[in-house]
Formats: C-alpha cells, sequence, structure tokens
C-alpha cells in the first residue's frame, strides 16, 4: 500500500484525491472504469471504420482521451508502452486522479473560445494524458 501512494503522489495525486476516490463504493468505481473502457473501445472501432491501422487508431484514442490504470504500473506494462513510442509523460493515470480530471475537463467545456483554446493545447502534446500531467504541474488541474 506505501508503494503504491509513493508511486500515484509522483503522479500528482493529493491526499484529497484518495479520499475521495476510496470514498466510492467499489460498483462505483467499476462503473467509472466500465464507462472509460467503452468509451475508448468504441473510438477504436470508429477509426477501424474509417480505415486507420490498429496502431494509428491506438495512438487516435490516446490522443483524444485520458487513460488511467492501476498504480504502481507494472513493468510489463511499462515495456510495452515503450515498445510502441510512449514516454513516461504518456502513460496512463492514476485512476486516483479521475475525478479530479473530469472536474477539470467540465471546466473548459464552458464555452466554444475556452475549448478552442485547449483543442490547441492539447495539440501541443503528444496525448491527453501529456497534456494532463503539465497542466496538474502547472496546478491548474
Amino acid at each position: 500500500m506505501n508503494n503504491n501512494l509513493n508511486s500515484i503522489e509522483s503522479q500528482g495525486v493529493t491526499q484529497q484525491d484518495v479520499i475521495v476516490w476510496r470514498n466510492l463504493s467499489q460498483k462505483q468505481r467499476e462503473q467509472i472504469t466500465q464507462v472509460d473502457q467503452s468509451f475508448r473501445m468504441d473510438a477504436l472501432k470508429m477509426f477501424a471504420k474509417q480505415g486507420l491501422s490498429p496502431e494509428e487508431a491506438n495512438k487516435k484514442v490516446w490522443k483524444a482521451f485520458a487513460v488511467y490504470f492501476e498504480y504502481p504500473l507494472e513493468q510489463n506494462l511499462i515495456n510495452e508502452l515503450i515498445s510502441l513510442g510512449y514516454s513516461p509523460e504518456d502513460y496512463p493515470l492514476p485512476y486516483e486522479l479521475h475525478l479530479r480530471v473530469d472536474s477539470f475537463l467540465k471546466k473548459i467545456m464552458t464555452s466554444a473560445k475556452i475549448q478552442a483554446y485547449f483543442k490547441d493545447q492539447i495539440n501541443q502534446y503528444p496525448t491527453f494524458n501529456a497534456f494532463i500531467r503539465a497542466w496538474i504541474e502547472r496546478k491548474e488541474v
């Protein structure tokens, strides 16, 4: 457990994030993870129908969605991510950040002008997770 706390704190997770996430019921946490997986799978299918290769479709999904995973990340997952060309800034975010990231996303979706600004900002990063990590470092998320 202590190793997990150290690994998620290094990802920008606060004590409050941990409390909020763990105060959700197991069913609520499972629903959140299932919805995330469903959105990403639907996007992969849509991109495949557009003629993208599985690798291209996967890259588009990582660009469009926050990707979460349980921490600490296992070495075999890290090795797979490296083989796909991802760096630590792109790695999955800890689930404990999910609700804070969702709150941030709701704020930036308030107007077309703000959405356009953030769309431009997101395009400056290789993945959505890299964008989120940069904004966490700035204390904006």
